[in-house]
């Protein structure tokens, strides 16, 4: 017989049925329909955020025998080096508005730079490495400073040289998760530029696939996979470029489950800067109009990756990826309960759901004078509501122009 029962988020077990939580399902990257525990990752998201959930138990049955939903694929053997090290996690040491100004310029130096590279891969001409390595390694001092700075400026939504803004956006997402877990900055060098140079293979796609905002066609479809091979020969010509690199250009489609492109291949070890990658170049499409589907909004992209974790992700990087980006993003727009809508300005690692955010448009959608909330702290409105967040929205969402946004932040004409 089922039973549903209250309980405490402190007694929560592996092999546990949650049905309803002390929060709306929405406030969490889980699915809508409830949780079957399978992990730690999943008990410390709900001890985290949660003080008590509701749980169905077959009285019949013990926790601990209980089993969870797995599929019938064998988990890659991949390293798990990256894994042991202890989360370093990302905490600012310097304040966003001194960190800005230079993660700006660093953002504008990269997309100078990788409009080059994409220009000179489709002219067959030589990649200048050793600049990309060094606009990295900025990326890295920043990141390491506040990489709330760079995460804003990801957040940006580019109309032109589409693919070179989306591989810039990539290797700075991919840095700071490979700092989260724990690499060393060497690591991240590779990590950064292998990043950069994932999608160097669609500069060999005819560009109308490549602008195409419809959904492909099968023929469509093959051509584009084929950019993982393309970019893998065009990288392998370089001899000065380490292995890893050219790796990460490969695979970066290949899947868990042994689907994926361009090969179906089960068991295959990927290195953990591949299956980084995987996760944030996902990410990146999902939240980006950059394909031809619609761009959603954050929570939605790490519901989705969340939910592929183990089959179309590592799940391991999956879920440090979620855990490192949060439910609401820094840089991300959110709509507040009493219809405002805000800018979240920096997130707090032990405070997700509570962040500093920027309120910038009233419950009517238009721009108001700019406030500054923590909401960590009680804030209210002139009506009295207290300001919590109802749910995130796509960025774009009511013309809000993230690159205006921050020039006006930094008194900057335009750029």
């Amino acid at each position: 017989m089922l039973v549903k029962t209250k309980i405490s988020v402190g007694a929560l077990e592996i092999g546990m049925n949650v049905v309803e939580l002390d929060r709306p399902w929405t406030d969490l990257p889980f699915p809508l329909q409830g949780l079957e525990i399978s992990d730690d990752f999943e008990i410390e998201v709900l001890q985290k955020h949660c003080k008590f959930v509701y749980i169905e138990h077959d009285y019949s049955t013990n926790y601990g025998q209980q089993k969870t939903n797995t599929s019938s694929f064998t988990p890659p053997l991949v390293s798990k080096k990256a894994f042991t090290r202890k989360i370093r996690g990302l905490q600012p040491k310097t304040e966003l508005n001194n960190e800005l100004a230079r993660a700006h310029n660093v953002y504008l130096e990269a997309c100078r730079h990788m409009k080059q590279v994409f220009n000179s891969a489709k002219n067959n001409r030589r990649i200048n490495i050793k600049e990309t390595q060094s606009i990295v390694n900025k990326c890295i001092t920043s990141i390491v400073s506040n990489a709330n700075a760079l995460f804003w400026l990801t957040r940006i939504q580019e109309t032109s040289n589409v693919e070179a803004n989306h591989s810039i956006r990539v290797s700075v997402l991919s840095i700071a998760l490979g700092h989260y877990i724990g690499m060393h900055r060497g690591e991240l060098e590779k990590l950064g530029t292998a990043a950069m140079l994932h999608d160097i293979g669609k500069t060999r796609i005819p560009e109308e696939i490549l602008e195409k905002r419809t959904q492909f066609t099968d023929a469509e479809k093959r051509v584009m996979e084929k950019h993982t091979s393309l970019g893998f020969e065009l990288l392998n010509a370089d001899k000065s470029l380490e292995p890893i690199i050219k790796e990460v250009a490969l695979n970066h489609h290949q899947r868990p489950d042994g689907q994926g492109y361009p090969a179906k291949l089960r068991n295959r070890p990927l290195s953990i800067f591949t299956r980084i990658v995987s996760v944030v170049d996902a990410y990146d499409d999902m939240t980006h109009e950059i394909s031809h589907l619609r761009s959603i909004s954050p929570r939605l992209a790490l519901k989705a990756i969340y939910e592929e974790a183990g089959a179309q992700f590592d799940a391991k990087v999956a879920k440090a990826f979620i855990k490192m980006v949060g439910i609401y993003p820094a840089g991300s727009m959110v709509k507040m309960t009493n219809g405002e809508v805000a800018m979240v300005i920096a997130t707090d690692s032990e405070a997700k759901l509570t962040p500093k955010v920027e309120l910038i448009y009233d419950k009517f959608g238009k721009m108001r004078s700019p406030i500054v909330l923590d909401l960590k702290e009680e804030n209210y409105d002139k009506s009295g509501n207290h300001y919590k967040i109802a749910g995130s929205l796509p960025d774009g969402s009511l013309g809000m122009d993230m690159k205006r946004y921050i020039a006006d932040r930094l008194n900057l004409s335009a750029y």
